[in-house]
Order: structure tokens, then C-alpha cells, then sequence
């Protein structure tokens, strides 16, 4: 799919679905976002589902939609379909929302995200255009200014880069929550999350595996910067830690030989290295000379990689720290394996994402 999409008319009614949990301070600023986007109204509306949210994220949607009672903005309750049971609801979220949209076409995102004017209308003609089933567009860090903030802006814009290289080679479907757009036919005939609504992560990749089982050829990356979504940086390791455990739970369970030779070779040479940097309190000389070039190895392929990213997605500024997010990624990988070894159980919005097989 190429960096820009021509202009067409927009004909087809889109249901942009918020699902979210303690989003009180930045829901309001999301819809906002969302109701400046270049699209016809009257072809658009907005479901916001609010999940057991306790910090009265439900209130001030509902003062909003108040104050703007021309605008097609709707408040979902899990609370009338599930019960509060301490569990994760996003996939029940998105599916009481689906069935309650009138649009012939899904745009998922998050409430802490931003996005530019443009971003509704890119996502639609990339299906529109290519006649696909299926799209995910790029999520990238906004406005990083640490440099733990930076390396979750170079880590992300790489894990963008993976998701375009699957679905390009249709090898792999990765996909991102925070931006991704189908058709309400595709999702209804694959059954929504049926087989994986147990999981509590992965309402993003297990539908694009669906999909794309289905609907062979019909799913498609949007690499253009007029698509991208912004999210915040995580404030903390431990969320980050967190937020990670998470992810490699659901990719673990896509059970793809490609994927998981990928996870492989990367968690290798990382042992590789940590190897070497032991070896060193043992024979300073040979294994110094191994660890350089193991590191030159990683260094060489993990920029020229980012280049490449940063340039597609115009935010070569990310680079800037790029020595440093070498550093933190070397050392966070392996704290990864080992809690999942371990079976450490990853936390979301206070509430424990239990193990599943």
C-alpha cells in the first residue's frame, strides 16, 4: 500500500469505538480529536463503552455529549451485558459496541490517544481503495521528551515496522487496538472473538488472524503519516514491564512459526550477549572481541531498521537517542523472558490479566 492514498468522496458511515476504564482525564480530549477529523458528520459516529470505570470516566462523557447534543457521540455500559467480575472486558466491550454501531465500517482507538484531521478519512480509503477487509495504521510515541520516553517512541516505531513487514509479506498479522479499522461483515462473520475471548489482551491481533484466515489478501498496513496515532509514553518501568507482558502473552498464543522464530533469534543473541559481557570477569581479550562484534551485529541492523521507519513516519528525531534505547532495550528483553518463564501475571488497569494456553 503506497504513502498516500487518493482523495475520494467518503460514502461509507464509519463507528469509531472508544472502549475504555478510568479514562476520566483524557476521554474528553479523544473525542474532541475525533470530532475535528476530515469527514462528513453525518456518516460518522462515535461509541464510547465504558468499562466498570471508577473514576467517573461515564460522567464526563455524558456531560459532553450534553454540551453537544448535535453530535453522534453515544455512552455504552459493560455494566448492562457483563458483570464486574475483576476480569478484563475488552473484547466484550468492542463487541456490545459493534452490535450497537450503525456504521458499515469499525475504526478502533484508545482514550489516551491523539490523532491529526486527517487520520479517519486515511484509515477509510485504505480499505476503500484496495478493497480490503482489514487495516491497521501505525501508533507511535507523542512528544517524547525523556529518554526513557524516547526509547518507547524508537521501540514502538520497530514494532511498526515488524507489523508492516508481516502483513506486507503476508507472512504474519500483527496489529495495534489503537488504530485499527474493519468491516462490521468481516467481524460478523468470523464471529467476533469467538475461540479467544478468554484472553484478556489481544482484541487486536487474534481479530487480524481471523480476518486474514478468512479473508485471504484482505488485510493492509497504512504506512502514511496522515494515519498515525499518537499515545502517551508510560510514566514508569513497571508499567512498561507490564504493558510488555502483556503483548508477549497474545503473540505467544498466535502460535506463528514465523513470529516466534523472530522472538527466538532476537532472545538469542541477546543471551549471546549477555553471555559475552560474563565472560569478560573470564578472558577480558576473546570474549571482548566477540561482545564488540555482537553489538555491532545488533547496532548495524537495529538502526538501519529505524532509519527506514523514522524516515516512512517523519520522526527521524527519534534517533536523536538512539545509543541510549539500545542500552535500555538490551536490558529490558531479558527481564521480559524471565518473568514469562516464571509465569508472572501482568496487571491492567488494577485489575490481574490471568494466564491462559
Amino acid at each position: 500500500m503506497p504513502d498516500s492514498l487518493n482523495q475520494n468522496t467518503p460514502r461509507r458511515t464509519v463507528s469509531v469505538v472508544i472502549p475504555c476504564r478510568n479514562e476520566k482525564n483524557s476521554i474528553e480530549t479523544r473525542i474532541q480529536d475525533i470530532l475535528h477529523v476530515i469527514y462528513p458528520k453525518d456518516l460518522l459516529e462515535i461509541l464510547v463503552v465504558d468499562d466498570f470505570s471508577e473514576d467517573g470516566t461515564a460522567n464526563v462523557v455524558q456531560d459532553f455529549v450534553g454540551k453537544t447534543p448535535k453530535s453522534n457521540i453515544k455512552l455504552l455500559s459493560l455494566s448492562d451485558v457483563s458483570t464486574n467480575d475483576d476480569l478484563p472486558h475488552k473484547k466484550l466491550a468492542i463487541e456490545y459496541a459493534i452490535r450497537n454501531a450503525v456504521g458499515e465500517l469499525i475504526l478502533l482507538t484508545d482514550a489516551d490517544c491523539r490523532n491529526k484531521p486527517s487520520w479517519l478519512s486515511t484509515m477509510v480509503q485504505s480499505i476503500e481503495n484496495y478493497d480490503l477487509q482489514l487495516a491497521t495504521g501505525p501508533v507511535l510515541i507523542n512528544s517524547p521528551k525523556s529518554k526513557f520516553d524516547y526509547f518507547q517512541g524508537l521501540d514502538f516505531a520497530a514494532m511498526m515496522g515488524v507489523t508492516c513487514a508481516g502483513i506486507r509479506s503476508q507472512k504474519f498479522y500483527l496489529a495495534n487496538g489503537a488504530n485499527l479499522i474493519f468491516t462490521k461483515t468481516a467481524f460478523e462473520t468470523v464471529d467476533g472473538y469467538s475461540n479467544f475471548r478468554h484472553v484478556a489482551s489481544g482484541d487486536d491481533v487474534f481479530l487480524a488472524k481471523k480476518i486474514s484466515e478468512r479473508f485471504p489478501n484482505k488485510i493492509g498496513f497504512v504506512k502514511s503519516p496522515d494515519a498515525i496515532v499518537y499515545t502517551n509514553a508510560l510514566t514508569t518501568w513497571s508499567h512498561f514491564i507490564q504493558q510488555r507482558l502483556r503483548w508477549s502473552g497474545k503473540t505467544n498464543l498466535l502460535k506463528n512459526h514465523l513470529i516466534n522464530g523472530i522472538a527466538l533469534s532476537i532472545g538469542l543473541h541477546h543471551v549471546l550477549i549477555l553471555t559475552s559481557i560474563l565472560g569478560l570477569f573470564i578472558d577480558f581479550q576473546t570474549f571482548g572481541k566477540l561482545l564488540f562484534f555482537q553489538l555491532a551485529v545488533k547496532i548495524f541492523i537495529d538502526y538501519a531498521f529505524l532509519s527506514d521507519i523514522t524516515k516512512v513516519f517523519k520522526t527521524e528525531y527519534l534517533l536523536k537517542y538512539f545509543p541510549s534505547a539500545e542500552f535500555y532495550h538490551l536490558v529490558y528483553l531479558p527481564i521480559i523472558a524471565a518473568l514469562s518463564i516464571f509465569g508472572i501475571k501482568p496487571k491492567w488497569k488494577g485489575r490481574l490479566v490471568p494466564s491462559v494456553k
